[in-house]
């Protein structure tokens, strides 16, 4: 004879028990992938043994085409990477490469630095004013 389960028969708990299943394999999916990435992160992020290579600057000059800025020792690389290969275009020594220098700590509170573009004689606050008197 064939059975037939119902809704509240053991085919609803297989169900539940296979739903459960699934749900438990892709945690693990999905904690062995975060695993693998923040190895990957910490390989990427060493730059080599001794940390003698770092990306000064880079810029776009086309879709697939970029100049690049390497420090690679005590030598600085001016190289055009595209989609097929990497060229040295240039070789700079410390005293060529421009510094990169923090910006000045603001001092100004925002309401003087919003003053100096502000057209003067008039301006927002007094088309604000006049609404009030009307």
């Amino acid at each position: 004879m064939l059975s037939t389960d119902g809704p509240s028969g053991g085919g609803t708990l297989a169900l539940f028990g296979s739903f459960f299943y699934i749900l438990l394999v892709m945690g693990f999916i999905i904690l062995f992938c975060y695993f693998i990435l923040r190895l990957m992160g910490r390989v990427k992020g060493r730059g080599g043994a001794s940390g003698n290579l770092q990306l000064m600057e880079s810029i776009v000059v086309g879709s697939q085409n970029m100049v690049q800025l390497v420090r690679a020792g005590d030598k600085y690389l001016v190289i055009g990477v595209t989609k097929e290969q990497i060229t040295v275009l240039a070789e700079l020594d410390e005293t060529q490469v421009k510094a990169i220098e923090p910006l000045p700590p603001i001092r100004d509170s925002f309401k003087k630095i919003l003053e100096r573009y502000m057209p003067s004689g008039g301006g927002a606050k007094d088309e604000m004013d006049d609404r009030k008197d009307e």
